[in-house]
């Protein structure tokens, strides 16, 4: 047959390529998870470890515990973990960490980006471990990675260092989510941002949160994140700075934020 009769027309290669990127979004999969281990996946982790890029796991109502629902990682891949609930506080996971059995909420450290987005949950009593690097981020930690997270809380974590968020190196897109009662041992009761971080902190609360050193709320270490449209009252800071402590090179921009006095 000849070059010109199997040539493809412009308007057929179109509907092909249409098509196919239609195929791409169908075959996007939701992965149900039930905090008694029922659903798709028993754990959360097992339905991130099983997921492909693209698919949403969806969190039902309730308190996650035990293991797979804590020291969560994000294997690198582009997913959607949300709660499915009315608020963040329908979809609780619950680290029942104590002195000796150190666990946090999530650990992002294999490149995750914007595309990598946790939504709509609570990630509460976490203990970092208590050697480097794993001190850091008693709630979450994200190391050379981006999430994006919206719609969140983590309330009571603790940590050497950013006893509810540290972010290394990460521009991560945070907004409207509550960073509430955590607890540092040295250094940002609240986030604790470092080496070369610049995340945008958007419609943040940032409250009763405390530290045995510097930035009860939120420490600025060498790097150069966003505040914006916060607000921030009622941290403590046992050295300075209830609301920041700067150090380095640091940057931060503040933008329509209300704060009020700290203990």
């Amino acid at each position: 047959m000849s070059r010109l009769q199997t040539a493809t027309s412009p308007a057929t290669l179109m509907l092909l390529v249409a098509s196919a990127g239609f195929v791409g979004i169908a075959d996007a999969a939701t992965w149900s998870v039930e905090p008694d281990g029922s659903g798709d996946a028993p754990t959360i982790q097992a339905a991130i470890d099983a997921a492909a890029a693209g698919d949403e796991i969806l969190l039902s109502t309730g308190v996650f515990t035990g293991p797979g629902n804590r020291d969560i990682e994000g294997r690198g891949k582009s997913l959607t973990i949300r709660g499915d609930g009315a608020a963040p506080s329908d979809c609780v996971i619950d680290c029942e960490a104590s002195t000796g059995a150190e666990r946090r909420g999530f650990y992002f450290h294999e490149g995750e980006g914007p595309g990598t987005v946790l939504e709509n949950l609570t990630v509460r009593n976490g203990i970092a471990p208590s050697t480097q690097p794993n001190e850091w981020g008693g709630g979450i930690l994200c190391v050379d990675s981006s999430p994006t997270i919206r719609n969140c809380r983590f309330v009571a974590n603790q940590a050497g260092w950013g006893g509810g968020m540290l972010f290394w190196n990460s521009e991560s897109e945070v907004s409207d989510c509550w960073v509430a009662d955590n607890h540092a041992y040295t250094n940002g009761g609240g986030i604790y941002c470092t080496t070369g971080a610049a995340p945008t902190l958007r419609g943040m609360t940032l409250v009763g949160n405390v530290t045995d050193g510097r930035g009860g709320a939120l420490v600025v270490n060498s790097c150069a994140p966003t505040l914006e449209a916060s607000t921030v009252h009622q941290n403590s800071a046992s050295s300075s700075g209830s609301f920041v402590w700067t150090l380095g090179p640091a940057a931060l921009q503040v933008r329509h934020c209300i704060v009020g006095e700290g203990n």
